[in-house]
Order: structure tokens, then sequence, then C-alpha cells
């Protein structure tokens, strides 16, 4: 009792310095040195600020009470200390006599027991404070359920004041309420989880009972109410809502479909595109009796896009026919480039280089893609082929002694030669003592190539070889026919028919004929007559000047006779547009 306290700060950390001043001044040894008042105590823990801990406040009052008793026990405690912990005093050291009189001081009257009440006023002060905090529990309880009222909580809020107020009356009614809310909401979620399966395995059935939307619609509206798990007006709400669905669907897959189907047509994959087209009309199939019933406008609107499907499918042929037209023409220019010119197919036909002619035959087909021109270029491949057979006949037979006549005219002389040797490119004669040896060019004529193998072996021919005789004869008709036509059409000649009708080109068709007697090779020998026939009323009308009628006919002979020899020789695969006489005519009258 004779040193002052020591400073709470020294036995408890983070006390603010203005509360340990506080403190110690109301420890202090001298009442005059203490505060004077309760008061002044009030005024000084103002000055401290207020408090931000999250507990709720107690009453000011209350920290009072507190720290006067704080400082009751401090002072007991320190008393005790100073009393026990000073060193013992020696034994020879005087005692410290008890103040004089001391025993004889009467008791102040009035005056607290301290020691005996100091903790009543702490409990009252608690009791307060539980008070004040389950006042404050309750009222942001009543909050939350008048919100509650007027709209959904989330369990949430009714934890946030459950945790806030822990220890509560009103945070263990909350606590409870978040638990029942949160088992309410995972029940209701297994409920429409359930709910959600049952109905999309009903609308799963329903979509599965038709091919098309008529007859899904129709299996929709013949649903019994009590199928569906949903109250009544719900239900026919759920039915409605699925028809509109399902013509939304449709409507966009027929958007799809139209823009695949322009797709393939603009490929030019028409086969491709009428299935599409036949797949979009199967799409507003649908009985008489059908009746999309409240779906009436949308089946509607739906429907009418039957008439836009109808008029593509019209347009169909139309764009296959054009497009295999202009495929076509396109595809007999590039062979017409490729037939005609130096060092082109024609000059190995007429030279009977024909295993070249046959090779480059092949290879121009398969370049192309139009059927109708391709089966020209492959037929004629094959008659190069089998006409090369023939001249390798002869080869075959000379070397085995098999000829009947060894003699044979020289066509460049029209005297007799034996023939020495034959093979596949050449045959050699005996001119004169010496030996000749001539390519098969020399000998591209009908009457001479008649003349190598009329009567040559000392057997007949089989149907076969026959076949490969009248392809080449075929062959030497139509370039001597070709080389008649161009002096006809664009030689100086006064009269230029007189090319076509002269009697070696009559006599070299009456040749292929004798050789041409059955099957295939006979309708190859009538194709090619057939086009020297309209080619000879051509120069006909040409001597008459007659320029209409002749361009009229050489337009009739490009689409009728494409497929001959002559004719893709002689044209650049090209076809006049517009009315053809007219054009013809105009043509006429400008040059006059």
């Amino acid at each position: 009792m004779n040193r002052a306290a020591p400073l709470i700060g020294e036995h408890v950390e983070g006390v603010p310095v203005e509360l340990e001043d506080l403190i110690a001044d109301l420890l202090e040894r001298d009442p005059a040195d203490r505060p004077p008042s309760a008061a002044a105590v009030l005024q000084r823990l103002d000055l401290l600020g207020p408090d931000s801990s999250t507990e709720p406040r107690r009453s000011r009052l209350v920290l009072v009470g507190s720290i006067a008793a704080l400082g009751v026990i401090g002072a007991a405690a320190w008393f005790g200390w100073s009393r026990f912990a000073s060193p013992t005093p020696e034994a020879d050291s005087p005692r410290e006599a008890p103040l004089a009189g001391a025993s004889d001081l009467p008791e102040l009257p009035g005056l607290p027991d301290l020691t005996a009440d100091a903790e009543e006023p702490a409990e009252r002060s608690d009791d307060a404070s539980l008070a004040a905090l389950e006042a404050e529990a309750q009222r942001a309880l009543d909050d939350l359920e008048r919100r509650a009222r007027s709209g959904t909580l989330d369990a949430a809020e009714w934890r946030n004041v459950a945790d806030s107020f822990a220890g509560t009356d009103a945070a263990r009614r909350a606590l409870d309420i978040a638990d029942d809310l949160e088992g309410s909401i995972a029940e209701q979620v297994v409920q429409t989880a359930a709910l959600t399966e049952e109905l999309d395995t009903l609308r799963r059935s329903l979509q599965a009972a038709g091919a098309t939307l008529a007859e899904r619609l129709t299996a929709l509206q013949a649903v019994p109410p009590e199928d569906i798990p949903l109250a009544a007006d719900r239900a026919e709400a759920w039915i409605a809502d699925l028809g509109r669905q399902w013509v939304a669907e449709a409507d966009d897959e027929l958007t799809r479909r139209v823009a695949d189907f322009e797709s393939r047509q603009e490929a030019s994959l028409f086969d491709e595109a009428e299935v599409a087209v036949h797949e979009m009309l199967a799409m507003f199939r649908a009985e008489e009796s059908f009746d999309p019933g409240p779906l009436s406008a949308e089946w509607t609107r739906f429907a009418q896009r039957e008439t836009e499907i109808q008029e593509r499918f019209a347009g169909l042929p139309a764009a296959r026919a054009a497009w295999e037209r202009a495929r076509v023409l396109g595809d007999q220019e590039v062979a017409a480039r490729e037939l005609t010119g130096p060092d082109s197919i024609e000059t190995d036909l007429r030279n009977l280089e024909l295993e070249r002619a046959a090779e480059r035959l092949r290879a121009l087909s398969e370049r192309l893609s139009a059927a109708p021109v391709t089966s020209v270029l492959e037929r004629w491949a094959a008659d190069a082929e089998a006409a090369r057979a023939a001249l390798h006949l002869l080869a075959v037979t000379h070397r085995n002694g098999l000829w009947r006549r060894r003699a044979l005219p020289d066509p460049r002389r029209g005297r007799a030669a034996e023939v020495l040797d034959v093979d596949d490119v050449s045959m050699t004669l005996e001119v004169e003592g010496r030996a000749e040896r001539l390519p098969w060019a020399t000998f591209a004529r009908t009457e001479t190539l008649h003349q190598l193998f009329n009567g040559r072996l000392e057997r007949a021919y089989t149907q076969d070889e026959r076949n490969g005789i009248a392809a080449l004869m075929r062959i030497a008709a139509t370039m001597e026919l070709l080389e008649a036509t161009r002096s006809a059409l664009f030689g100086t000649r006064r009269s230029p028919g007189a090319a076509l009708t002269s009697p070696d080109l009559a006599a070299a068709f009456d040749r292929l004929f004798e050789w041409s007697d059955a099957g295939p090779a006979l309708e190859a020998a009538r194709r090619e007559a057939r086009a020297r026939d309209l080619l000879v009323r051509v120069s006909g009308e040409l001597e008459r000047e007659d320029w209409s009628s002749a361009a009229f006919l050489l337009e009739r002979l490009l689409g009728e006779h494409a497929d001959s020899w002559v004719v893709l020789l002689l044209s650049n695969g090209k076809r006049t547009e517009g009315p053809v006489i007219t054009a013809a005519w105009d043509s006429d009258s400008e040059s006059k």
C-alpha cells in the first residue's frame, strides 16, 4: 500500500494508453488524485471513441462499473502482492511499528463494504447486456419474418442472424427456420427433377409417335389429361407450349434443309438435291382429317412454306437440264479443240497411228465428265483399238505364211508390188528390185484398205476380225468425208457441193458398208452415213446461196449428229444461241 500500483499495460497487451491512464488514476493511493465522480469517468471514456468490436455494445454504465470493480480487484491484488512478495526483513532489522493510535481510529459510518459486494455490479451489468442482445436479435428476426411474408428469403439470411446473435433464443429460432427451409428446398429439387423426368419421358414418347409434324401434333392432342402429372390448367399450357416448340423446330429444320438443297444445287449435285426436296415435302404430309386445334395459326404459317418448296422442285429439272447442256457443250468444246489441229488426235487417225490415237482418246475421256461426250470418246477409242488389231492381224498372218496373195497395188503408183514384210506400224514392198518400207498412212484410203483385206487370207475372217476391219474402214471413210466437207464449206470451188457428191466419196461409204454387215459396226456405219447425207444437203443449200437454210441444217447437224466422227472433228463444240435462221439471215444481210 506504500507503492503505486503497476500499469495494466504491463500485464495485458493491446490496452489503449488512455484506458491505461484512466485505470491508473482510479488506483491512485490518494483519493484526491482519483476521478472525482462517475460522470468524470464517463467523460474520459467518451474521449476513447466508439467501440468497434463486432459484439453488441454494452452500456457505458456497465463499463464504468466494470472498470471500478477492476480497480478494486487490482488494488487488492497489488496490495497482496506488495505484502507477500516483498523481501523478508533481516532478523536484526527493526519492525515497522503500527501507526500510532491506528487501533483507536473510529469506524467511518456510511461507507460500503467493497470486499463483500464487489461482484454484484458486474453481474447486474451482464444480465442487462444479455437482455439487450436478446432484444436486438428478436428485432432482426422480426425483420426477416416481415420480409419473408412478402417474398422468399434465402436460408443464408436466416443463418446470418443465427450466427450474429449466437446463444439467443431468436438465433435458435432463425437456425431452425434455415434448416427447415433448406430441407424444403432439397425436397422441392427432388420433386422437380422427378417431374421433369416424367414429362421428358412423355414428350419423347409423343415425339416418336409420328414421323411427321402433323402426326406428332395429333398424338399430342390425344393425350389423356390424367397422363400429364400437372394440374389441369398447367397441363393444357404444357401441351400448347410443346406443340409450339415442335412447330418452331420443324420450321428451323426446313430452313436448314432449304440451305442444304441450295448448296447441292449450286454444286450441280442434282440427284442429291432432288432427294432433299422430296424429304422437305414429306414434312408437310398430313391426313385430310388433321386438325391442329389451338395451334392452327402456327401450323398454317408452317404449311404455307410448302408452296416455296414446290416451286423449288418445279425449277429443278430445268436447272438440271441447263447445267447438263452447259456441261455437254463445254466438254464438246474441249474435245473439239484437242481432236483437231497440228499434232492432234485427227492427225493420228489420218496417219493410222492407232495405238497413240486410242491412248489419247481415253486420256481425254477421263478428263471430261459429260456422259454424252465421254461415251463417244470411249467408243472412238474402242474403234481405234479394233482397227489397230486389224492391222496387227495382217502382220501376224503374213509372218505365219497365211496370205493367199502376196502382191497388192502400190498406193503411190498403182502398180502391183510384192509384200516383203508387215509389222504394226508399216509394210515393206519390193519396188523395182529394192525394198521400201511404207508407213500405214500410205494405205489410209478405203479403197486401198479394201484391196489389202479383201480375199487376202487363205481362210475367212471371224466376226471380231471383220468388226476390226469395219472400224478401220470407218476411220478411213471419215477422214475422206472430212476432207470433202472442208473443201465444200471452206474451199474456193465454184461448186462447193461437188466434193461431197463425188463418186469417190460414195464409193468410200459403199466399201464401209461391205465390211459393216451386222451389229454395232453396222449402226456405226449408218451414223456416219446420216451425218454425210446432212452435209450433202448443206452443200446444196450453199450452192443455191440459201444461207439461212444452210445455217439451219448445220445447227441440226451439230445437235443431232454430235456423236459422229465427222461432226466433232469439224466443229469447235460450240452452239449457236437464239433462232438459227434469223441469226444466219442477219449475218447474210450484213455480208451483202
